[in-house]
């Protein structure tokens, strides 16, 4: 027995409505700068001190951001904003990009570096990649949605870029 719903022609009227709920109703664009594993320099430890990232791509996204959390010490003031992030996953696969731990996000003035990147929003709760009901012989069901990107306040100190190496002449 089949699905009523969460068909490829169901899905594609979901794409269609929600590209143009996130690009051109909620259009809040942030800056995704991407990061360079191989030219940042790390110590024994694996770790890196200055981190190097490509030039950042702009894309739509919704935001959820809480209230920020202020610490103080002896000497000075800091504060911590967690935000998350979701973007649609077609706009992802468009631009060719992968969200991954340690990038940076820049939106109202003030970068972000993620934290977790969460990818389990499905239409109809079907993964197409690993539903236990597929069947070659019929339809697609469900669809990845959304990935999710929890991050917090960084400071500005640590971005460096460089520009992105592409094969492909513009």
């Amino acid at each position: 027995m089949c699905a009523l719903f969460g068909g490829q022609r169901d899905v594609s009227l979901v794409r269609t409505i929600n590209k143009e709920l996130m690009c051109r109703i909620i259009d809040t664009n942030v800056l995704y700068y991407k990061l360079v594993l191989n030219d940042s320099a790390t110590n024994v430890y694996e770790e890196s001190v200055n981190q190097i990232y490509y030039t950042p791509m702009k894309i739509h996204a919704h935001i959820a951001r809480e209230d920020p959390v202020f610490e103080n010490n002896e000497v000075t003031q800091d504060y911590t904003v967690n935000t998350r992030f979701a973007f649609l996953r077609e706009l992802l696969f468009e631009r060719d990009l992968v969200c991954e731990v340690g990038d940076i996000i820049y939106w109202d003035n003030e970068y972000y570096e993620v934290d977790t990147v969460i990818e389990n929003k499905y239409w109809t709760q079907k993964n197409p990649f690993t539903d236990v009901d597929i069947n070659l012989d019929k339809e697609q069901y469900g669809h990845s949605v959304s990935i999710i990107c929890d991050a917090h306040v960084t400071r500005r100190n640590r971005i460096e870029t460089i520009e992105k190496r592409s094969g492909i002449n513009q």
